[in-house]
C-alpha cells in the first residue's frame, strides 16, 4: 500500500486526474544587509527543486521593499 493509498483510499479523485505540478514560490531578497546572501541562497534552492515535479515561481524583494516576479530566460 502506497502512502497516497492509505492516505486517500482507493477512490481518490487524484488517481483519477493527471498529476500537475505543484508551484511553489521562492522569495528572495528583503531590505536587510543580508540581501546577497537570500540571494545567493535562493539559486541554490531553485537549482535543487526537482522541476520535473514544481514549477517553480521566483519572488524578488528588492532593496527597497518592492515585490517583483523574476522573469523566465
Amino acid at each position: 500500500m502506497t502512502m497516497l493509498d492509505f492516505l486517500c483510499g482507493t477512490a481518490c479523485l487524484c488517481k483519477q486526474f493527471p498529476a500537475r505540478k505543484l508551484r511553489v514560490a521562492v522569495l528572495f531578497g528583503d531590505q536587510s544587509t543580508e540581501h546577497e546572501v537570500s540571494v545567493m541562497s535562493a539559486r541554490n534552492v531553485v537549482k535543487a527543486i526537482d522541476d520535473a515535479r514544481y514549477e517553480i515561481v521566483p519572488v524578488l524583494i528588492d532593496r527597497t521593499g518592492h515585490w517583483l516576479m523574476a522573469q523566465e530566460g
